[in-house]
């Protein structure tokens, strides 16, 4: 599609780059394996009596790369597909701070699914499988900062990384009920593809604290650790839509905006993609 000059010049460097992270994730991903070969780099850090995974730093950081990747495939197809011209709103004041609200929240999803990693490479989801408390009478971990320097507990402590998850996970789920509160009043004003979107997050968040729960308490199987996974995927590509559908303008090529620009009626997905080839 490059070479073919199909890809209109906005979007060409996000591509390349989009292209680079893919080739990155590769080169990360031995990094991470390699990683479980040797007992000092591993999990088990140099402990022979424990079992040896790949180091959760490393796993973090292909997790990272890979959520990355996805961030930027989404927010471009967004970019690309967006039919409608603006904002919902004629004024950035009606809109307030919900779009920025909506990106904190994509934000903290991504912090969420992140820590997962550091959950996943501790094997922490097999400890302390009860809910909502992390015991039967404390809501946090005996022994939170057992580990020297105090930073690692935040990486390598089992109680610890599952209470950080926990947090995470319940700042996420009162970051998406605060904006869909916030988006209730303005409702009827909302286009239609915002409307889907906030929907759809809501759903998402939902579903996605149902399979961790039930992934917690039923001791990590794997489907429903799997489904887990999946859930924060679609958790996040629906918060970076309904973000998107919010913010105050987007971010076309010229020749899109002139067209949107130059035009009375509604804007259709071919009209754009034809403006895209065109230019």
């Amino acid at each position: 599609f490059s070479f073919r000059r199909m890809i209109p010049n906005w979007l060409l460097p996000r591509c390349w780059g989009l292209l680079g992270l893919g080739a990155t994730q590769g080169l990360v991903g031995w990094w991470m394996v390699k990683s479980g070969l040797n007992i000092e780099t591993s999990s088990a850090f140099g402990d022979p009596n424990k079992e040896i995974r790949v180091s959760p730093y490393r796993l973090a950081t292909h997790l990272g790369l890979a959520l990355t990747t996805y961030v930027g495939l989404i927010w471009s197809a967004l970019d690309v597909f967006k039919a409608a011209t603006n904002s919902p709103f004629s004024s950035t004041q009606q809109l307030g701070r919900l779009p920025q609200f909506a990106a904190v929240t994509s934000m903290l999803v991504f912090a969420t699914a992140l820590s997962g990693a550091f959950v996943a490479g501790n094997d922490a989801g097999r400890a302390y499988n009860t809910f909502p408390k992390m015991t039967d009478d404390s809501w946090m971990p005996p022994d939170m900062f057992i580990l020297t320097p105090i930073y690692r507990n935040f990486f390598e402590n089992t109680g610890t990384v599952q209470f950080d998850h926990r947090c995470l996970a319940a700042l996420t789920t009162a970051a998406v009920i605060t904006q869909l509160m916030a988006t209730l009043p303005k409702w009827n004003q909302l286009t239609k593809s915002t409307k889907v979107a906030t929907t759809a997050t809501g759903f998402a968040l939902t579903a996605q604290v149902a399979l961790g729960i039930a992934t917690l308490l039923l001791y990590v199987p794997i489907p429903l650790a799997a489904a887990h996974q999946c859930g924060s995927l679609l958790l996040l590509a629906a918060s970076l839509a309904s973000a998107h559908a919010l913010r105050s303008g987007p971010l076309l090529m010229a020749s899109t905006r002139r067209v949107v620009l130059n035009s009375t009626s509604p804007i259709s997905s071919s009209s754009i993609a034809g403006a895209a080839v065109s230019s």
